[in-house]
């Protein structure tokens, strides 16, 4: 049975101040938000389907995680 994750990334991300998606900041380490939920994601289930929700800028943050799918929330 292969494992299905949701990584909800649809909102603005307004509180943090920035004009791209809250998923794409940087965290101290170097990578992103969700660069970093991606990786441990697969660290703990190597056979898990990633579907992404995107709403805001979503072509920045598709272009970043290609190897993931996509829905598109229309009203984030």
């Amino acid at each position: 049975m292969t494992r299905q994750a949701v990584i909800l990334a649809a909102g603005m991300g307004t509180r943090l101040g920035r004009p791209f998606p809250k998923p794409l900041t940087e965290l101290s380490g170097g990578h992103s938000i969700m660069a970093q939920q991606v990786e441990k994601i697969r660290a703990a289930f190597p056979d898990v389907r990633i579907m992404v929700v995107v709403g805001f800028k979503r072509d920045l943050i598709m272009e970043a995680f290609p190897d993931v799918a996509f829905a598109y929330n229309e009203i984030y």
